[in-house]
């Protein structure tokens, strides 16, 4: 038995005793891409599950009810695996089942590492639908999502299919050979419920809960993106407007120029140009492409760069033409890039391609490292994709006129930048032989400017007098070594000028004795920068609401990203706060 059929083999043991207490009662559906051939006694069933939550791990297993699950111990729940590797919080299912009549029981996250099991799924409702499987055609469902209502101060999770997805797309875009050969294509079987369905989507859609990215924009508002579509627009004179994009796709970058045109791409080839005061246009490119950077380029012209499967594609596309881009330079993990310079090769990875294997690309970004800009490819090897580590990566410098690629600067430069407010933000992720195995942050004024080393404690002298110098208590005039607490920070601190800032953080406890941890969140205040932290009487205005938008300067942007789609804003560094937006009861 090879390793990936020894884990779902052990997955399925644990999931369905942990549902039915018995190990017996499922049949794992064969997956299409484990499949020469689909028995032509079988149908093919299609579904697309959306993990619209906060919840990073995808959702991997489908449980199916026969019609008579329930009337013979001979007639078993169906258990369909998703394909290995979901796609921008989506994960596919396609799988051969038996002719039959059935519903959808359930949806689970259940996932190993190690000795350890992460476990999350619901179950529908019973007016969630029946449909038919019937040989040699294709049965699809279409879009579900998974997403916890708010409810007080605990959530709900629910399932929720989405009227008029199910059109076949799935087959043509994960499985072209065998769209082909199936020409009929099944669906949901009719009843009057559509409706109610759309509207409960629709209502789900305008209140995201966790975002894929948070952009800036040059005219100082904020694009907040998320996985069904839906962007949040913020400015600090106008509060908050929904803008909807006609897509159920998972949206992961975006851009807007000065004339107030805009691009958005995500995932499952989603990509979209808007005219300022203009409709959206969907722009056509591989279906199973996800966009990792939007950019305008000039007046007339923007940037993509986007990948499928083992290959990353930068190509440039004019506004009066959108359907034909000019490929401007192309990457695959053996050949590395097309249009680059003779020694783009780094120092520390000198082997010959030809000693390179295949890979698959499992995510791309651009960052700065002061003048120079970069470009990094992160890949797996096909099949051994992870939840929780993240690929092989390169890293390259480009020119952005040309995307031109070179060697990137071996100097040590953070692997992470983001906005802090006034300040910017540095952080540089633990290496292998870090004691503490947590990032180390920094921040600075300018781009300018040296990087400043964060201290992650607070420090403090036993009888609560002040610490003299930032780094000595004193007992009478014997100066001694001031205590500390670790904290870790819960999002970005947040600065309004070079000294003065915030952070929202949480202290962590732990009993050898019990074996129990404790938490507790706190408001950290500093006037120098960072260099020291002291706990202030500052109050969250509720205790889940933690994130901080950085993009934000001249007040603190709160948002409870992961709970509810509240935010909350501070005009006078978090002495008191204002519900700018809330979460719609549905």
């Amino acid at each position: 038995m090879n390793r990936p059929s020894l884990l779902i083999f052990i997955s399925t043991l644990f999931s369905v005793v942990l549902l039915n207490g018995c190990a017996s009662t499922v049949n794992v559906a064969p997956r299409l891409s484990e499949q020469s051939n689909v028995n032509q006694q079988e149908g093919i069933l299609l579904a697309r599950v959306v993990n619209a939550t906060s919840y990073k791990l995808p959702f991997n297993q489908l449980f199916i009810a026969p019609k008579e699950v329930n009337a013979s111990k001979e007639v078993k729940t169906v258990l369909a695996y998703a394909e290995d590797r979901p796609v921008g919080g989506a994960s596919v299912f396609a799988v051969s089942l038996k002719p039959g009549e059935y519903s959808i029981s359930s949806v689970r996250s259940f996932i190993f590492r190690g000795e350890f099991y992460f476990s999350r799924g619901t179950g529908s409702d019973p007016e969630f639908g029946t449909f038919k499987v019937e040989a040699g055609k294709v049965t699809d469902l279409g879009t579900m999502v998974y997403y916890p209502k708010p409810l007080d101060d605990r959530y709900t999770d629910i399932l929720v299919r989405v009227p008029e997805t199910a059109q076949g797309t799935i087959l043509e875009n994960y499985f072209p050979n065998l769209a082909e050969q199936h020409q009929d294509v099944l669906t949901w079987d009719a009843d009057e419920r559509d409706e109610q369905r759309f509207l409960m989507y629709a209502s789900i859609a305008q209140n995201p809960i966790d975002f894929t990215d948070i952009i800036a924009a040059p005219d100082g508002s904020i694009y907040m993106l998320s996985k069904l579509g839906v962007i949040l627009r913020y400015d600090t004179n106008n509060g908050f407007e929904t803008l909807a994009v006609d897509t159920d796709l998972s949206l992961s970058s975006f851009a807007q120029n000065q004339s107030g045109d805009r691009l958005v791409g995500g995932h499952e080839g989603a990509l979209f140009y808007q005219p300022a005061n203009g409709e959206w246009h969907a722009i056509q490119i591989p279906a199973k492409a996800s966009v990792h950077h939007v950019g305008f380029y000039q007046e007339n012209q923007f940037d993509v760069v986007y990948s499928e499967e083992e290959q990353v594609v930068v190509a440039r596309f004019d506004k009066q033409n959108l359907s034909q881009p000019q490929t401007i330079n192309q990457y695959n993990y053996v050949d590395e890039w097309a249009n680059a310079e003779p020694q783009e090769v780094p120092k520390n990875r000198a082997a010959s391609s030809s000693k390179r294997k295949p890979r698959r690309i499992d995510s791309v970004w651009l960052s700065d490292a002061g003048a120079q800009k970069r470009i990094n490819v992160s890949s797996y090897i096909d099949g051994q994709w992870s939840a929780f580590e993240s690929g092989k990566i390169e890293t390259y410098s480009y020119n952005p006129d040309t995307w031109k690629m070179g060697p990137a600067d071996e100097e040590t430069q953070m692997d992470v930048i983001l906005d802090a407010g006034a300040m910017t933000l540095g952080i540089e992720q633990a290496g292998f032989w870090s004691w503490s195995g947590t990032p180390t942050y920094y921040v600075r004024a300018s781009d300018n400017d040296q990087w400043q080393k964060l201290d992650p404690r607070v420090r403090y002298c036993k009888d609560g007098s002040e610490i003299r110098g930032g780094v000595q208590c004193f007992e009478g005039r014997k100066p001694t070594k001031p205590q500390s607490d670790r904290f870790s920070f819960l999002s970005s601190p947040w600065f309004w000028d070079a000294q003065n800032g915030l952070a929202i953080v949480s202290f962590s406890d732990y009993s050898f004795w019990s074996g129990q941890r404790s938490t507790e969140t706190k408001i950290l205040i500093t006037d120098n920068g960072g260099q020291n932290w002291k706990v202030s009487e500052l109050t969250l205005p509720k205790e889940y609401c933690t994130t901080i938008i950085g993009q934000v300067k001249s007040r603190i942007l709160l948002s409870c990203d992961g709970a509810t789609t509240d935010f909350y804003e501070s005009t006078d560094h978090g002495q008191s706060w204002q519900h700018i937006r809330q979460q719609q009861a549905f």
